[in-house]
């Protein structure tokens, strides 16, 4: 399962931060997540700055001595799914992308506002592999930028 925000133009960050701040849809992010296994990157893991509170953090990296404080270490994303085969990935655009062949679920968040992309932007990865089914879409009005959830599910032949 993903869970990720994206502006229209799928931003998903600008150097190590999200260009926006919308509580609704971080109170939103902390119920799709909270008691679960969150697997990031570690540029997001060093970006959020600490493990996140009531979840098991396991980050993926290949050049870190030892596992950052209060989290997991997983070399491989294979070695991550072996600590929880059913994880949420979170981030960022690498962990993505190689996560893609085992995800079935995509919850995203569609940001209304195309926001500056100046410096070191990652872009959430397109095109989808595989073809992929809206199951779910509800529109938010009440954070600065309206925004959409989505949930996709992986189509199955």
């Amino acid at each position: 399962m993903f869970v990720a925000a994206v502006d229209r133009n799928g931003l998903l960050g600008v150097d190590g931060r999200l260009p926006w701040r919308l509580p609704l849809e971080l109170q939103h992010f902390r119920r799709l997540t909270l008691g679960r296994t969150v697997v990031l990157g570690r540029r997001t893991h060093e970006a959020l700055g600490r493990a996140l509170p009531g979840r098991r953090s396991v980050v993926l990296s290949r050049t870190l001595g030892g596992p950052p404080e209060g989290c997991a270490l997983a070399r491989t994303l294979e070695e991550a799914l072996s600590m929880d085969p059913l994880p949420v990935v979170i981030g960022g655009a690498e962990v993505f992308a190689r996560a893609f062949p085992y995800c079935v679920t995509v919850h995203r968040t569609l940001i209304d506002h195309a926001f500056p992309a100046e410096g070191e932007a990652v872009y959430f990865p397109t095109p989808w592999p595989g073809p992929w089914t809206l199951e779910e879409s509800v529109p938010e009005t009440r954070d600065p930028h309206r925004w959409r959830y989505e949930r996709w599910q992986r189509a199955t032949a």
